[in-house]
């Protein structure tokens, strides 16, 4: 054959895919078939038991297996208006390029929705306000006395208050039990989340971050006492556990009575109960007792082994 008859002669176009017909729509049947099959098993997952980072997996699967469904449906009607009249026709790179384009952007814009969504903090430092708080228990069955030991049964904790004070059923809801000796008191309060809305092994730093803690619980002083004023925050650990506090102060009238406090508290979580531990007196006493106070509040240990 002559060198010039094959320079001349026409060359073929090349497709991007394969030749083989419906091959878009086996993928879309997978990809349906392993959906059906995830979905089963995602549906027995109590709501809110997961831990983020394992939420956002579930998440990134689910997203996974619908996106491609949705992509291989959509190449295979493109594949088959392309084989339309059963006339094999070139398939246009260009508009299986806008579809990458447009899908990528889609999928990269709903897993960083996804992941917002999944790792921020809550806002406030008590449960969202759909989820309520189980009751908090004060039966005398599941409280123990031992000169100046406390424990509990129901939510598995136990302290030492200081010697001589005297140990009293706690005020308001939450509060299961308190300790007073003049113008001092330590008291121990609890917020159950329901376990189907809670991570067991979830800390306080999962449900909110320091700073959110601390302005939570200032504005709620501040709301009943609007002169109080942040004397200090942080972390910490109780009984080896993550623990935030903060310290404030607070003045009280009453007629012609005018008093300054001075308060501590610390909060953590553990296995769906969120501990809240206060300590407090006034403010000309503060400097003196908070040692004895302090102490008191590192016996704290959870008994849940």
């Amino acid at each position: 054959m002559d060198p010039k008859d094959l320079e001349n002669k026409p060359k073929e176009k090349s497709f991007l895919l394969s030749k083989k017909k419906y091959g878009y729509g086996k993928w879309f049947l997978a990809f349906v078939l392993l959906d059906t099959i995830f979905n089963t098993y995602t549906q027995e997952i109590k709501p809110h038991s997961l831990s983020a980072p394992m939420s956002f997996f579930v998440a990134v699967v689910e997203i996974i297996l619908n996106a491609g469904a949705v992509y291989f449906l959509t190449l295979w009607i493109i594949d088959l208006i392309r084989r339309r009249g059963k006339i094999e026709r070139l398939e246009n790179k260009r508009v299986r390029l806008i579809v990458n384009i447009i899908f990528a952007i889609l999928f990269l814009m709903i897993i960083t929705s996804i992941a917002m969504l999944v790792f921020k903090p809550f806002s406030s430092s008590v449960p969202d306000e759909d989820v309520q708080p189980l009751k908090t228990e004060k039966s005398v069955e599941t409280s123990e006395i031992s000169g100046n030991l406390y424990r509990n049964t129901k939510y598995h904790f136990r302290i030492k208050f200081p010697d001589g004070w005297e140990i009293k059923v706690g005020d308001g809801p939450n509060i299961v039990q308190k300790a007073v000796q003049g113008n001092s008191t330590i008291s121990i309060g609890i917020k159950e989340i329901p376990a189907e809305y809670g991570d067991e092994s979830a800390t306080i730093k999962d449900i909110l971050s320091l700073v959110e803690f601390r302005d939570g619980i200032l504005e709620g002083v501040q709301e009943k006492f609007p002169d109080a004023k942040l004397l200090d925050y942080g972390e910490t650990k109780l009984d080896n556990e993550t623990t935030y506090y903060i310290k404030h102060s607070a003045p009280y009238s009453a007629l012609d009575i005018n008093i300054e406090g001075i308060n501590i508290q610390y909060q953590l979580l553990r296995k769906n109960i969120l501990y809240f531990i206060t300590a407090g007196t006034l403010s000309n006493e503060f400097g003196a007792k908070e040692p004895e106070l302090k102490k008191s509040i590192a016996t704290f240990v959870i008994e849940d082994y």
